[in-house]
């Protein structure tokens, strides 16, 4: 496979100064070099992307790469400079990122952000709804995941987890 790849991102390099001005082209090859482990060019041709078009989805694509070689500050950064009031997907992922650290309350302050860009997001709803369980307020949680329900009925995530939050709240009648 690892020749596969040589070949591959070989190919690409000889077309860098056809395509080269495409930000789709530097993301392919960013991608190629993300699957082989070469953060540092991966990140140049991510960058590269971004330099090209200020769309979100290349700052979003590096902040990607960053998290998965472990760069959880840069990961961070990068999305903060996204404007997270106005982009959900990088307060989200802020979120997400507070919430692996186990910060619960940087987890809740980025997914209100989120929800107040866009109140109706699924992620940030379950999140909340985790967060709200995890501080054992089970009703809070069901507001949350009744709202992510509506959004998505048959998701098995969103219903599994109601499930628990109603086992929480009958637990905590019950033992009164």
């Amino acid at each position: 496979m690892e020749t596969w790849l040589d070949d591959e991102i070989f190919e690409l390099e000889a077309k860098k100064e056809r395509f080269g001005g495409s930000p789709i082209f530097h993301t392919h090859l960013a991608n190629m070099y993300e699957f082989k482990s070469d953060i540092v060019k991966s990140l140049h041709h991510r960058e590269k992307a971004i330099e090209l078009s200020q769309n979100l989805v290349f700052k979003h694509n590096k902040a990607s790469t960053l998290k998965l070689f472990g760069q959880t500050n840069e990961f961070k950064q990068t999305l903060i400079e996204c404007n997270i009031v106005n982009d959900e997907v990088s307060s989200l992922g802020l979120a997400l990122s507070e919430m692996e650290a186990r910060n619960l309350e940087g987890a809740r302050e980025y997914a209100s952000i989120c929800l107040s860009s866009d109140c109706l997001n699924s992620g940030a709803r379950m999140l909340m709804g985790a967060i709200s369980l995890i501080e054992r307020d089970p009703q809070e949680a069901i507001r949350h995941y009744k709202v992510a329900q509506d959004l998505q009925p048959l998701s098995a995530p969103v219903l599994v987890n109601m499930a628990f939050a109603y086992c929480q709240l009958c637990l905590l009648y019950t033992s009164d």
